[in-house]
């Protein structure tokens, strides 16, 4: 795939007028507050346009992504080694397949939906800015996550039976608290089915209707998972905490689980699928 013409063009010119700035080690005490900057989450402040109402293609949300990350690092760091911003464009574009494009809309479209993509795109720029010559020279995707507001991508697989969801979030009743350990899925389906079994990250569970979501009974579907171990190191819902704050997580840095999905419909007929990648949310409701 060919990078869009005007931010090959507007990185190449940037390159050749950017200093050589050495090697890509990060280890200097300079470094240390940049690193720290780009683990945070986004800002409050940006202005989201809201979500288009219209169909797109992957590859024409992966082009505007694309676009956005250019903006951010010509709007952004400028500075890095030669030619840093285009080999970050075309780093990210190799990761930016059709699944992992699904699994940052999903997340586009939950609550305070921007703010997680961007530092679910942040994680995945990350390790490509250190190979470009400098993890510290990365930008905040800030631009790049607001291109996911360019329009729905048509449904594939299992999720074609879904109109929304699977929403995956922590369910303790105190904001941002993991000390529950349990986590809570909702999910509504186009059309009505009589039994709904997820599979998340291993577990099995039975959905029950309706859920909490819409409440329409056999399209609604709701489940909980105990002991999640969410404080399980190398588990698969391990999250980190916020520093000096044990037992709260504030949806950074993102969890993303696997999901595989049976439903059964009054009529015999059964679908099943997989969701490779679904994010987790801090809260629930």
């Amino acid at each position: 795939m060919r990078l869009p013409a005007t931010a090959v063009l507007g990185l190449g010119l940037l390159a050749a007028l950017l200093p050589g700035c050495g090697g890509g080690s990060d280890s200097t005490p300079s470094s240390t507050a940049e690193r720290d900057a780009d683990d945070a989450p986004a800002a409050d402040a940006v202005r989201i346009p809201p979500l288009r109402a219209r169909e797109i293609t992957v590859e024409h949300l992966r082009r505007a992504v694309l676009r956005g990350l250019g903006r951010d690092y010509l709007g952004g760091t400028q500075v890095g080694p030669p030619s840093f911003g285009l080999c970050l464009q075309r780093g990210l574009r190799a990761e930016l397949d059709e699944e992992n494009l699904r699994s940052l809309a999903l997340v586009y479209r939950r609550p305070s939906g921007q703010q997680f993509t961007a530092q679910a795109l942040s994680a995945m720029a990350a390790p490509i800015g250190a190979r470009c010559g400098g993890r510290r020279f990365t930008p905040m995707p800030i631009e790049a996550s607001i291109a996911f507001r360019a329009g729905h991508l048509p449904p594939a697989g299992i999720g074609s039976r879904l109109s929304y969801g699977p929403y995956l979030g922590v369910t303790c009743a105190q904001a941002s608290s993991t000390r529950c350990d349990r986590i809570g899925i909702d999910l509504v389906l186009r059309r009505g089915a009589s039994a709904v079994t997820a599979t998340v990250a291993g577990r099995e569970l039975r959905l029950r209707t309706p859920g909490l979501h819409t409440g329409a009974i056999g399209r609604d579907w709701v489940g909980f998972l105990d002991r999640a171990g969410l404080d399980r190191r190398g588990g698969p819902f391990e999250v980190v905490a916020a520093a000096r704050r044990r037992g709260t997580w504030a949806g950074y840095p993102p969890v993303f689980v696997p999901v595989e999905l049976e439903i059964a419909y009054p009529d015999g007929s059964r679908a099943t699928g997989a969701l490779p990648r679904v994010s987790l949310s801090p809260g629930w409701g």
